[in-house]
C-alpha cells in the first residue's frame, strides 16, 4: 500500500465510525500482530446495524437506510475501495456487530 493509499484507507474508515456513532459515543482502534498477520478492527458504539447490511455494506454503492444520520452525505464507495484495497492485499475484511452496541470493522493483513 502506498503512503497515501494507506492515508486514505484508514481515513475512511475512522471517520465512517465517527459520523455515523450517535454522539456522545465511542470509536475504538485495536492492532495485533500474531503469527505473520496483522489484525485491525475498528469498532463504535450504537447505532447498530442487521446482519444483513453487515454483509451488505461492503458492496458498491450501497447505503444503510433507516439510521439517524442520513443526513451524511456519500456516495456509498468508500468501504467498497478498502475492502478492494484490502483483497488486493491478499487480506480479508468483514463488519460485525461490536461489544460497544454498534458496527466493528475488522481487517486480517499478512505481513
Amino acid at each position: 500500500m502506498t503512503k497515501t493509499g494507506s492515508d486514505k484507507f484508514f481515513t475512511n474508515l475512522l471517520s465512517n465510525s465517527i459520523k455515523y456513532t450517535n454522539k456522545p459515543g465511542q470509536v475504538i482502534l485495536t492492532t495485533q500482530i500474531e503469527k505473520n498477520q496483522l489484525y485491525l478492527s475498528i469498532e463504535d458504539s450504537a447505532p447498530k446495524l442487521s446482519d444483513t447490511d453487515l454483509v451488505t455494506i461492503f458492496k458498491r454503492l450501497y447505503r444503510v437506510k433507516n439510521i439517524p444520520n442520513q443526513a451524511i452525505k456519500g456516495s456509498g464507495l468508500g468501504l467498497s475501495i478498502c475492502q478492494n484495497i484490502v483483497e488486493a492485499h491478499q487480506g480479508n475484511i468483514y463488519a460485525e456487530h461490536s461489544n460497544l452496541g454498534g458496527v466493528k470493522v475488522v481487517i486480517m493483513m499478512p505481513l
